[in-house]
């Protein structure tokens, strides 16, 4: 039951601000890749996904990231703006410049930020 899910998300995770809950709501069943180089940091995103049965795959560099897009689909790509050495925008430029990924939903986020 849903009422359910919201309260053990927020016991797991704390209160969410304003917007979060309801953005996990659309994505709900979805499958999304995590481009991120921090296994803690790709475990936390996974277990707050997981509340909304959301499948995460993780790559940890943008190559791994093309080269996963050419071999599966995904309903949008989650991406942070610093890679180690890469940059975030350079992978938003590659999946941007392919016909087949070219409309996949990217989502970058802010690197040092706590993850609630």
């Amino acid at each position: 039951d849903e009422w359910r899910l919201r309260e053990r998300a927020a016991a797991q995770f704390g209160n969410m601000p304003a917007g979060v809950s309801e953005a996990a709501e659309n994505i709900a069943g979805a499958h999304l890749l995590y481009v991120c180089e921090d296994q803690v940091e790709a475990e936390k995103i996974g277990q707050m996904l997981s509340v909304e049965n959301v499948t995460l795959d993780r790559v940890a560099t943008n190559a791994e990231a093309s080269a996963y897009l050419k071999e599966h689909m995904c309903e949008a790509v989650i991406a942070g703006m610093r890679l180690g050495e890469e940059r975030g925008m350079h992978l938003i430029a590659e999946i941007r410049s392919a016909e087949a990924t070219r409309q996949i939903p990217i989502v970058m986020v802010a690197d040092d930020v706590d993850i609630i």
